[in-house]
């Protein structure tokens, strides 16, 4: 039973189905594109534990799973503990959705978090200024996405923030933490019998100001020497051990301060965001097969690979609307894509959503409004990001005039 079935969840039941087995999917979008390549499909809420449960019980699966998307992790914690099978961790699955039961988890263990508080309407708003040092940042509480996330600088814009937080939150609240000074970023660690056996860690790229916390490009190796990275390295181990992550893909997000790496967010979840894919270049191994395996309750002796070489360095660009080099419109047809596809490094291009998505590129707000992208390898960092921007200069966005989309003087990373 796979629960989820965008796009993003095509690949792991497309692999279920191709080692034989009948896969259930659920999703609570009827038109959902995964429902297409499974054996059943429901109607159903990913959120929605009890409904779920009753065709999980129905069925009587053999296993649950489910990547990339936050929203199924408490129902797939609770439906694999009623039935016996193997599944994430409770603490897991809750720091993944719930940001301020993680942040007091973190507090807990003694672990560096940002300052924050939780607010649940305007009424916090003087606890807030008298509790948290501005600049702040305010998001909603349970949900990922950079939904609801703005910088105020000061109180007069608090309260604003706060509605946009709360109106993209599922439990209509927010959390506001002090901004962390420092770079951002990932982390994405294989995990068997309680042990991180692998770990790759990757700059997080964003533009400096607009667009606040959404990825422009992804970067591995990181730019951390090898004191930090061993720094980094002990907190994701500490978190593997507080979480009660057994078997499983976790995903921190972090900054390096002067403190050292704080962290900001975490899942038990095959990364979105192209970080899967960053991650199987950079090492040669198969998450979606691995993630299967933990579902099918397998003893993993060695870690399934996707058939290609691990590369020395990679990078993921992306190709968005404003602040990016791209302006607002409708794009009809994307030229140069065969001739970028061949450059020196190249290793894939496409668009962000999918194929069939929108090719509607907006002002770029949030990490969804990313249109397209590149990934590019290289001997080192420098390299994969000279081979990312030379086949991204190759492309051009063409609206139904016949007017190219690209503003080759703006801002890009």
């Amino acid at each position: 039973m796979v629960i989820g079935a965008g796009f993003d969840q095509i690949p792991i039941i497309r692999e279920a189905r191709a080692q034989g087995h009948e896969v259930i999917a659920c999703d609570g979008n009827p038109e959902a594109p995964g429902f297409s390549y499974a054996s059943e499909v429901h109607t159903v809420s990913t959120r929605d534990t009890e409904r779920l449960l009753e065709v999980a019980l129905d069925r009587d699966i053999d296993a649950i799973t489910y990547m990339i998307t936050e929203s199924p992790i408490l129902s797939v914690h609770e439906i694999a503990r009623r039935l016996g099978l193997e599944g994430p961790s409770l603490a897991s699955a809750r720091a993944t959705v719930d940001k301020v039961w993680f942040r007091q988890y973190l507090e807990s263990a003694e672990m560096r978090t940002p300052r924050y508080v939780r607010a649940e309407s305007l009424d916090d708003v003087e606890r807030i200024i008298a509790e948290v040092p501005f600049p702040a940042i305010v998001k909603s509480a349970d949900v990922g996405g950079q939904l609801g996330l703005n910088v105020v600088r000061d109180g007069d814009d608090l309260p604003n923030a706060l509605l946009q937080a709360f109106q993209h939150s599922v439990s209509s609240s927010a959390i506001v933490e002090e901004l962390v000074n420092g770079n951002e970023y990932n982390a994405v660690g294989v995990v068997l019998g309680g042990e991180l056996v692998e770990l790759l860690v990757s700059d997080r790229v964003r533009y400096p100001y607009q667009a606040f916390g959404v990825v422009q490009r992804h970067l591995y190796p990181s730019s951390l020497d090898s004191g930090q990275l061993l720094e980094v390295e002990h907190e994701v181990r500490r978190l593997v051990e507080t979480l009660q992550i057994t078997n499983g893909i976790v995903f921190p997000q972090f900054i390096y301060s002067e403190r050292g790496p704080v962290l900001l967010e975490t899942g038990e979840r095959i990364p979105g965001g192209l970080m899967k894919e960053l991650f199987e270049y950079a090492t040669g191994i198969d998450l979606v097969a691995l993630q299967l395996n933990y579902a099918l309750g397998k003893r993993v002796h060695e870690l399934p690979t996707t058939g290609n070489a691990p590369h020395d360095a990679v990078t993921v660009k992306f190709i968005n609307g404003r602040p990016g080099p791209l302006r607002p419109g409708r794009v009809s047809d994307v030229k140069g894509v065969d001739i970028a596809r061949e450059q020196r490094g190249v290793l894939e291009l496409g668009h962000y959503n999918g194929p069939d998505s929108d090719w509607e590129v907006r002002p770029l707000k949030v990490a969804r409004d990313r249109y397209y992208y590149v990934i590019a390898s290289g001997t080192s960092a420098e390299e994969a990001v000279r081979n990312s921007d030379a086949a991204a200069g190759l492309l051009d966005f063409i609206d139904s005039e016949g007017n190219s989309l690209m503003e080759r003087d703006a801002t890009d990373v």
